[in-house]
């Protein structure tokens, strides 16, 4: 389960690079705490459904996007 959580952290955290965000901006947008999300992205929490899905709203993409990406990390 940690080997899981960490690389869907990592695909939270490319993507989030990718579209040109550091932490506050995406936790601002997605009404997450930083430190929360700092976790989030270094695989040391698991990712509740919810704050996935406001992770997404903010990437503009599904849920089910995320977690295809967590296979190719």
């Amino acid at each position: 389960m940690v080997e899981f959580a960490e690389k869907l952290g990592k695909t939270i955290k490319i993507e989030r690079i990718r579209r040109d965000m550091n932490q506050a901006e995406l936790a601002f947008q997605a009404n997450i705490n930083q430190s929360h999300l700092s976790k989030i992205e270094n695989g040391s929490v698991n990712v509740s459904v919810i704050m996935l899905k406001r992770i997404a709203d903010v990437f503009d993409c599904r849920i089910c996007d995320l977690l295809v990406d967590v296979d190719k990390n």
